[in-house]
Formats: structure tokens, sequence, C-alpha cells
């Protein structure tokens, strides 16, 4: 992917990662530590506490990151505790996000059309959790969750909600971009994952529902 934009591994300052799941991190070995990868200490904690077990987080994965803990500038960690954001770069910011697991951060980038939050696995299904929520749909403003969390049930509801709040766009990892006006979800970008030139961030180029 990097190699359709004129990029190799050694060309990228930062990666930042919402959570270390093996289909988010597995790849962070391909990365020199020139490149700082980035994610909450609660995450990396959590992730060798062996809770999950690792066909969530790899043995390899986790010591991948261990070894960059110890290398200098290879890595670096949030302490975003829900209270506060932190800068990564200037227009970019992560807050803690939770819900998914306990150390799931998004990542919020300021945009002329607004806040776009790369927002993780805090939303798997874009129609079933939010636009037609097809077990919580009795009470108005009520996402349906993935039910794939370390959290409670309550916590990866409040963690859904606070990825709505005060954003333009959301860009989920596993579904379509979407644009949300007061929380809720009012457009889709269907041509997203398959056009690296997708306009994510212009919502002029999104299919309003």
């Amino acid at each position: 992917m990097l190699a359709r934009h004129g990029l190799k591994p050694a060309d990228i300052r930062y990666v930042i990662q919402t959570h270390a799941h093996v289909d988010h991190a597995g790849g962070d070995y391909l990365f020199p530590a020139t490149t700082t990868v980035c994610l909450s200490r609660r995450e990396l904690s959590f992730a060798a506490s062996g809770i999950m077990g690792p066909a969530m987080y790899a043995l390899e994965d986790t010591r991948h990151l261990l070894d960059r803990l110890y290398t200098k500038g290879a890595l670096r960690l949030f302490d975003v505790d829900g209270s506060y954001e932190e800068e990564v770069i200037p227009g970019v910011r992560v807050r803690l996000s939770g819900g998914h697991t306990p150390g799931s951060i998004s990542v919020l980038v300021d945009t002329p059309d607004g806040i776009a939050s790369i927002s993780g696995d805090v939303v798997y299904n874009l129609q079933g959790s939010l636009i037609d929520p097809f077990l919580d749909g009795l009470n108005l403003g009520e996402p349906t969750l993935t039910g794939n969390r370390a959290m409670s049930t309550l916590e990866e509801k409040i963690a859904i909600k606070k990825a709505l709040s005060g954003v333009r766009f959301m860009l989920p990892i596993h579904d379509v971009p979407a644009l949300l006006q007061g929380g809720r979800v009012t457009g889709l970008l269907h041509n997203a994952i398959s056009s690296p030139e997708a306009r994510v961030t212009d919502a002029s180029a999104y299919t309003l529902l």
C-alpha cells in the first residue's frame, strides 16, 4: 500500500496503533526503529497481561513492542485517561476511547470540513451498529454493540457514543468511512477501501443516506 503512494517503511515518521490486536499491530516489525510506533501505555500493559491470550495479542507482536520500548525513539506511549488528549503533530492528536480494549485510542485529525476520527474497532459495522441498530433500536441513539471486546457492555456503549461526539468523519478500521452530523451517521463513502485516492475528509464526496 505504501508503494502505491511512492513511499517505503523508512519514510514513515510515526505509526499510531489504535490498539495492539494481531490484525492491527502485526506489521509493526516492518518499520525500522527510526519510525516511532505509538500506542497507549494502558494498551501495552494489557497486551502483556495475557488476559486475552495469544490469539488476539500475538507473542511476536508483543515482544516486538517490548523491544521497541528499550530502543531509543522507537516507541511512544500515550497516557491519555479520558480527561485530555495528546498531540502527535500539529493537527493530529489522540484520545482514549476504550470500549474494545482498555487502552484503545482514537486518532483525531483536523480537516477543513471538521474533525476526522480514526476510531479503530470501537465500531465494526456501521449499518448494524449505528444506522439501523438491529438489537438496540427501540431507544433513540442506542448503538448495537460488537460483542468483540475486553470491556463491559456499558463501557463499550460509552466508547461508541464518545467516538461519535464532536467529529465530522468517522473512519472505522473494518468498514467504510462515515459522514457524521450531530453524532449520527448521515453519509457513507463506499469506494474508500478500494481507492487510495478517495477523499475521505471531503464531505461532498459522501453518498448521503
